[in-house]
């Protein structure tokens, strides 16, 4: 039989907002960046602007969805820890309780 150990319930779901909140800083610092990030010069020629289209559409808009994307799912994966964590403390209380009964 596996033992699930979570320690304090107040624990695992502090430890699952920081999880959300570290991917919110790393998100919003990647979108930063995302969004300043240029070619080293102006372009001039028809292959430059050509490159600077390809920059836009194959590098920086997927980057940009891409990190929108992740800064979506971090609260809901906190959220899901703490409902998990709140379903394995009911569920231990109710087998406690359980338990309790039966050596009575």
């Amino acid at each position: 039989m596996t033992t699930l150990h979570i320690g304090d319930t107040h624990e695992a779901k502090a430890a699952a907002v920081a999880f959300a909140e570290a991917i919110a800083t790393v998100t919003g610092q990647v979108a930063a960046f995302v969004k300043d990030m240029a070619l080293p010069c102006r372009p001039e020629s028809a292959l430059d602007f050509q490159l600077v289209a390809t920059d836009e559409t194959w590098i920086k808009t997927p980057l940009c969805e891409a990190v929108t994307a992740s800064g979506k799912h971090a609260p809901e994966t906190a959220g899901r820890a703490a409902y998990m964590v709140n379903a394995l403390t009911s569920h231990d209380n109710a087998n406690g309780a359980r338990v309790r009964r039966l050596e009575v």
